[in-house]
């Protein structure tokens, strides 16, 4: 691949739009606003990590020429932020703060913010794998078994849409535990969902399939687990990244109720302090991790099942 196709227009366009972010940072401003130190370094990781996922990408032939695109808006957005508050102070400053300000919360809370990425995190992941396990183990035998499925599946049906959130406040009271509670209520949010698709899966597979198992004395618990299982997982693997994302829905409303720790908490109890740079903080915060969970999720989609059919 060509060089210029690295320079492409999108490329250059967003890096003027950055060099005129950077010059409208340093320009004089109505507001009183902290020092811009931690809003360029953030600037400037942002930049990198895109530069070198690029160039990966170019080398191996395989150049995102929208990325450009995605990157000038980006920038384009954070220079109408500084403008409008920073430099003519349009907006309320309480609400609408600087992000020179919302930025300077990351250096000096970095110790608090870190804890909450790494409890939220670790709520996610055992909540998730919990609703997961449990979903699949129950949607396979209840898919199998037609009597299981015509007991199950309805009720199935009239749960799954019903926001898990409604059981909340049930929960906090019976559970001891507020870590507790916030697993719980993302292992809901997750089980129903693969509970359901699971049994749908299952009556999805291939008779020839089943018949050919038959034929080998396959039967019952062997049936669901060598059988079964494997023919749901791909459709489960597929769904995997719209399960993360109800799964983080519920994660931060579980912390913001029930919780005192997590980025939900965070974000939570910051408003109620009217303290909106934290706010905007927390959030920035709970995109990154959102944007680190959702890469994992991409690479277990691609190489968790390379056997998948088309």
């Amino acid at each position: 691949m060509k060089l210029r196709e690295l320079f492409n227009p999108a490329f250059v366009f967003s890096h003027v739009m950055l060099a005129t972010l950077y010059v409208a940072i340093f320009l004089p401003g109505s507001a009183k606003v902290k020092s811009p130190v931690a809003f360029c370094v953030a600037i400037a990781v942002i930049e990198a990590l895109f530069l070198c996922t690029q160039v990966a990408n170019w080398r191996k032939g395989a150049l995102n020429r929208h990325a450009g695109e995605v990157f000038a808006f980006l920038w384009a957005v954070l220079l109408v932020w500084e403008v409008v508050t920073s430099k003519l102070k349009l907006l309320n400053s309480v609400v609408f703060p600087a992000p020179e300000n919302v930025f300077a919360v990351f250096p000096a809370n970095w110790h608090e913010m870190l804890v909450n990425a790494g409890y939220s995190t670790g709520i996610l992941f055992v909540g998730f794998l919990a609703g997961t396990v449990a979903g699949i183990f129950f949607g396979l035998f209840v898919g199998w078994y037609p009597r299981l499925k015509s007991f199950f599946f309805p009720i199935a049906r009239v749960l799954a849409p019903i926001p898990p959130m409604v059981y909340a406040p049930y929960v906090v009271i019976i559970l001891p535990a507020f870590e507790l509670t916030s697993v719980t209520l993302v292992a809901l949010a997750i089980f129903l969902c693969v509970f359901l698709s699971t049994i749908i899966s299952v009556s999805q597979v291939n008779e020839n399939i089943i018949d050919s198992a038959r034929t080998l004395g396959i039967r019952g618990p062997k049936m669901v687990l060598q059988i079964l299982l494997p023919s749901a997982l791909p459709a489960y693997i597929d769904a995997l990244k719209v399960n993360v994302i109800i799964a983080f829905m519920m994660l931060v409303f579980a912390e913001a109720v029930g919780s005192n720790y997590g980025m939900g908490h965070w974000i939570n109890l910051y408003t109620h302090y009217g303290d909106y740079a934290k706010v905007f903080a927390g959030i920035f915060e709970m995109a990154a991790v959102v944007l680190v969970v959702n890469v994992v999720v991409e690479r277990v989609q691609r190489h968790a099942i390379k056997w998948k059919a088309d």
